[in-house]
């Protein structure tokens, strides 16, 4: 299959499986969608790029969970922020993958924060960036995603901020008793994010978990920082020829790779499907729809919609 018709497939495969609008991004803050920062801990201050903020807030005592991947797992959690409206930006909202602290009544999130605001920007970063502890946020909705949490072998691919939507699926794949391979791309070694928590699954599963950080403004010689056992760290970019390395060939069990997951913008994602392609990962050919090599089930799976973060009584959803 040319690759050309094949990336207008998956755009259409993607664009087929948007996640039905609740309605509640339109609607004024009420106490059920109203979530207070507990605490802000800034992960990079290079100034080169822009800082990387992780985010406690708190869950409305209201706030239920949506249903998801037939009850059998968590699914992959996404969460709406909306930012007061302002000149030129009446809606100034913007999805984020959350971490849950059910225990806690509260969750993360990994926001890096660009400079830049209405009426050319939305701004929805900056203003979380310039929030006092104990402010409050608006988030609206909240949603859960299917994904193949019993995969065996399952090459990531995680651009910048990206890891912090890949590290939840990789510990739990790992506790699962699944094999994972993660690939990191960043332009300084300095704006590798989530490194604590990378380190702490490698020392867990030291035959089952490695990663590689791709740096791509670093030179070698500043990319010979202290590693641990399957880690590394390489100068360059992400191409088909390093997920050759790190993704082809025969597994630990004896396998081949079977899914992946990559997560960056729209075009990031849809480069590492030609990466794939070029490497030989998979068999394009029996491809049909949403591809069965990714990790996001999509239409396969049993999804929620978007719902609002403390639903009416008629939504289906569990209590956190």
């Amino acid at each position: 299959m040319p690759l050309l018709l094949l990336l207008l497939l998956l755009d259409s495969a993607t664009a087929a499986f948007e996640s039905p609008e609740s309605g509640e991004s339109a609607l004024p803050p009420r106490s059920g969608t109203s979530c207070q920062l507990l605490s802000r801990e800034v992960l990079t201050g290079n100034s080169t790029t822009p800082a990387v903020h992780r985010l406690r807030l708190s869950l409305p005592p209201t706030a239920r969970f949506p249903r998801c991947c037939d009850d059998s797992s968590p699914g992959m959690i996404h969460v709406r922020v909306k930012a007061p409206d302002a000149a030129g930006q009446p809606l100034r909202f913007n999805p984020y993958s959350a971490h849950l602290n059910p225990d806690q009544r509260s969750f993360d999130l990994v926001v890096k924060v660009y400079p830049g605001g209405p009426p050319a920007h939305p701004g929805v970063s900056g203003y979380l960036g310039e929030l006092a502890v104990g402010d409050r946020v608006h988030v609206p909705e909240i949603r859960a995603l299917d994904w193949r949490h019993e995969s065996p072998r399952a090459g990531l691919v995680c651009f910048g901020v990206g890891v912090t939507e890949c590290v939840g699926p990789a510990e739990a794949l790992l506790e699962n008793g699944g094999e994972v391979r993660m690939v990191t791309a960043n332009r300084n070694a300095e704006d590798v994010v989530l490194l604590e928590e990378l380190r702490e699954l490698l020392v867990k599963y030291p035959t089952r978990f490695r990663v590689r950080h791709c740096i791509s403004q670093t030179t070698a010689a500043e990319t010979n920082l202290a590693m641990v056992e399957n880690e590394s760290m390489t100068q360059g970019r992400v191409d088909y020829r390093v997920l050759m390395e790190e993704f082809g060939g025969k597994w630990r069990d004896g396998g081949a790779a079977e899914h992946f997951l990559m997560v960056g913008t729209a075009a990031m994602e849809q480069a590492v499907i030609g990466m794939i392609a070029r490497a030989r990962l998979y068999d394009f050919s029996k491809i049909r729809g949403h591809p069965l090599f990714l990790l996001i089930k999509g239409p396969h799976g049993d999804n929620s919609k978007w719902v609002a973060l403390s639903p009416s009584e008629s939504d289906e959803s569990v209590e956190l």
